[in-house]
């Protein structure tokens, strides 16, 4: 599916299966990401702001550019993801794992 540059925010994607989408531009201000799985997902420039991102995994995805300021994220995993330019300024970021991240 295509949501790019999609008005997404303030939406309970909590175990939605997101794989491979393509969200790049997308609005996720305060959504909730809870056990979403955004896996090789093209998400670059997407904004997470005030977001809660829980158990959710966006390895091998494309966040190049994304805002993730003022979120919560707690073991989320994000190996081998692409993230140049991304930012999380005023996150709180606990237990999540960046193996191999650029």
């Amino acid at each position: 599916a295509d949501f790019s540059n999609s008005d997404l925010s303030g939406t309970d994607f909590s175990g939605a299966d997101f794989s491979s989408g393509r969200f790049a531009g997308a609005n996720f201000c305060g959504a909730t990401l809870s056990g979403t799985d955004l896996s090789r997902a093209r998400m670059a420039g997407a904004n997470f702001s005030g977001g809660t991102l829980s158990n959710a995994v966006l390895d091998m995805a494309d966040i190049s550019g994304c805002c993730f300021s003022s979120c919560v994220m707690q073991d989320c995993t994000f190996s081998a993801s692409k993230g140049g330019g991304a930012q999380a300024d005023g996150s709180k970021i606990y237990g999540c794992a960046f193996h191999d991240a650029d």
